[in-house]
């Protein structure tokens, strides 16, 4: 009895992995059906509390999800933004670059004054340095957009690598549990017979191109791929 109950809550492990790894992203809610087999396998109360738990795996995701989304999407705008803050700045700063020249040519001349010749120049390095500055700007947003996108794609596949991590591991212990309450009832079934009845139990492995057969007794550690074979002697059978 306690092999069988340890039998279904593993089963219930894999299940609920199967669930989030099956589960779209807009899901947050185990089906119906879904729901029924862990009752089966859990009980009432056991049950609710682990519907409960992959719901909020699953919330717990669509948030994260949801907020890089809102996230990358301010970050683009943002790119966007400067972006052409970045051509008006530019436009500008030539704009100011010809006209400190002009000034330049003119003061040569003696046309124009310097304190008018310091002014152009002032101006010219201000609309430089405020395009140097967008575009420092522009390349840390470009830089955080990329690493929110990576974000993304790397929390669904954490996601996934956790589930399927846990899905393997409960799947070897169910194999294992599995095979102590088929033993079990073996034994319970020999233990029904006469005195004269024997169990004799064959384990056939592959072994690279070969196949290698040895005894094996109740209890000992099969692998995937064994194939076991019972054999139950009694008196009117050789």
């Amino acid at each position: 009895q306690s092999a069988l109950q340890t039998q279904k809550w593993l089963r219930a492990q894999v299940l609920r992995s199967r669930i989030l790894l099956e589960a779209d992203i807009s899901d947050t809610a185990v089906s119906p059906e879904d729901s029924a087999q862990l009752r089966d396998y859990l009980g009432e109360t056991e049950a609710a509390a682990a519907i409960s738990e992959i719901e909020i795996s699953l919330r717990e995701r669509q948030y994260q999800r949801d907020d890089l989304r809102e996230r990358i999407k301010l970050t683009t705008n943002r790119v966007d933004s400067l972006e052409q803050a970045y051509q008006n700045y530019e436009q500008a700063s030539a704009s100011e670059e010809e006209r400190l020249q002009r000034m330049l040519t003119m003061g040569d001349r003696g046309l124009v004054t310097a304190d008018r010749v310091s002014e152009a120049r002032n101006s010219a390095l201000a609309a430089s340095t405020r395009l140097l500055t967008v575009g420092s700007d522009i390349y840390e947003a470009k830089a955080e957009l990329q690493r929110l996108k990576e974000e993304l794609t790397r929390l669904d596949d954490v996601f996934r690598s956790n589930v399927l991590s846990d899905k393997r591991r409960f799947s070897q212990q169910l194999s294992e549990v599995t095979a102590q309450v088929d033993s079990l009832r073996l034994l319970l079934l020999t233990g029904s017979e006469s005195d004269t009845t024997t169990l004799e139990l064959l384990v056939h492995r592959g072994t690279g191109d070969k196949e290698l057969t040895t005894q094996a007794s109740l209890g000992d550690l099969v692998y995937p791929g064994d194939v076991v074979e019972v054999i139950l002697r009694t008196p009117d059978t050789n």
